[in-house]
């Protein structure tokens, strides 16, 4: 009885691992697709789309984390609106939708969304929360001035922080 016990606990074990490990896979997929939806903006526009605070009606990227599919508008630029992020609708005004995941979280313990300043890349440490399978997020944050125009794309995973997709490092 002990063998069969411990063969249905490595059993448990190992698949958990490729659960997780399945998980991890699909979210950095999300993540590069959103990497590639940022290329075909910045050929299209020769910017990034551009992020304001605060809800402010022309930033050209927002989260959807309600409804039925998550994810991440892009606005064609000046035409942003706060209010209208729906990923499951197209519209003249949005460059693309990119669905993410499900489990796509938009705060890190309620004091960031992922479109927010970050600082440094190399100090920024995933919040303890965020080891949950459920949950995932993505951050992104660019520079305007200056050239060449860079952004920054990072997740935070149960695996902890991921590659930085762009070119910048720190948004300071």
């Amino acid at each position: 009885m002990a063998v069969i016990g411990i063969l249905i606990s490595l059993a448990v074990v190992g698949i958990q691992a490729l659960q997780r490990s399945q998980r991890e896979t699909t979210r950095l997929n999300d993540i590069r697709n959103f990497d590639a939806k940022l290329a075909e903006y910045y050929t299209k526009y020769r910017h990034y789309p551009i992020l304001n605070h605060n809800d402010n009606p022309l930033s050209d990227i927002k989260y959807d984390i309600g409804g039925t599919e998550q994810g991440v508008c892009l606005f064609v630029p000046g035409m942003g609106d706060p209010n209208d992020c729906d990923v499951s609708v197209t519209a003249s005004y949005k460059f693309a939708n990119v669905i993410m995941s499900p489990g796509f979280f938009g705060s890190v313990g309620g004091t960031h969304t992922p479109f927010d300043l970050l600082g440094d890349y190399d100090a920024y440490v995933c919040s303890p929360g965020t080891s949950d399978p459920n949950l995932y997020e993505v951050y992104y944050s660019t520079r305007t001035t200056g050239t060449p125009q860079e952004y920054m794309l990072f997740g935070c995973l149960e695996s902890g922080k991921t590659q930085n997709f762009g070119s910048l490092t720190n948004d300071n």
